[in-house]
């Protein structure tokens, strides 16, 4: 009971440090528009309070929405014979167009069963092709972006919208406790890559990359490695966030077991040396991993010459 008090009331003070800073970031840019002008000042607030409104009125959104149950009792097989009314409250939550209505038109008792265990199945991969495209999205965000305060956006933007979508393919949606949860899970992820931005990691990684001789290389270099590793982080994080909740949709039993947390941080990782990074990469303009290629060619040759 004491580590959960402990628990809950380092989240809070960690989510009022977030929104501490935030408030600052915050107005420091409106400051900044401010001086550029004083209607481009009001249009950016008017857009953060949009922002903020959108955040909470999502949750609210889904609690209004869908229903609050799971397929455990379909996927996990233990149970042979399943009522038809709940057969047909599956039915209605799975169903979103024609081709849906086909599928599992004229099925009843054990075939429909069967059904709508293949059409979870179809949706999971959706589901889990949304969570790529979610990580990939907040990988080439929080990697390009030269704010804090639009990494922290990005975080909570792709992430909302990537658990959104996957209520909206199973339709149905987690529990209060379980959209607190993933809130949490999605600030905390916001406040870790805000305070990397404080820490202006790509200072420190410049003056380590100006030591081989090439202070050009070592700027350009130094900002390159501070981008990815905010963009790997929250990509990776996104990943987590993903999975935990598609889980916690499909059958909320699995995120107490023994071991959850350790297959969802090495199916994260799969994903992202497979998937996301692979992705990223295409995603990057030729001439630019070419001039990457090139500084560390040169920055290789000086660093291997020998003192004369």
């Amino acid at each position: 009971m004491k580590k959960n008090q402990w628990m809950m009331g380092i989240i809070i003070l960690l989510f009022l440090l977030l929104i501490m800073s935030l408030a600052n970031n915050v107005i420091e840019m409106g400051e900044r528009f401010y001086t550029v002008h004083p209607l481009l000042s009001k249009g950016f607030y008017v857009a953060i309070g949009i922002f903020v409104i959108w955040v909470v009125a999502v949750p609210i959104g889904w609690m209004l929405k869908a229903p609050v149950y799971d397929y455990s009792v379909l996927l996990d097989g233990q149970k042979e014979h399943i009522e038809p009314g709940e057969l047909k409250k599956f039915k209605q939550s799975l169903v979103k167009d024609e081709s849906d209505i086909e599928k599992l038109e004229g099925k009843e008792g054990d075939e429909l069963k069967e059904a709508l265990v293949s059409l979870i199945a179809e949706r999971e991969r959706y589901a889990d092709e949304a969570i790529v495209q979610s990580s990939l999205l907040t990988f080439l965000t929080t990697s390009i972006s030269p704010n804090g305060l639009i990494d922290v956006a990005a975080v909570i933007y792709y992430n909302v919208k990537m658990i959104g979508s996957m209520i909206r393919l199973f339709g149905i949606r987690p529990s209060l406790i379980n959209i607190l949860k993933i809130f949490r899970n999605v600030f905390l992820t916001a406040f870790v890559v805000n305070q990397l931005e404080e820490l202006e990691i790509n200072e420190y990684m410049e003056e380590m990359l100006e030591s081989f001789g090439d202070v050009a290389a070592g700027k350009l270099l130094s900002k390159t490695m501070d981008s990815l590793i905010q963009g790997t982080l929250s990509a990776f994080v996104t990943l987590k966030i993903g999975y935990a909740a598609k889980a916690v949709l499909l059958d909320p039993r699995k995120t107490r077991a023994k071991g959850f947390r350790r297959y969802i941080r090495k199916r994260s990782r799969q994903t992202l040396a497979r998937e996301v990074l692979p992705r990223s990469i295409a995603a990057v303009p030729r001439g630019f991993g070419k001039a990457i290629e090139v500084m560390l060619r040169r920055m290789t040759r000086e660093a291997t010459k020998e003192p004369k």
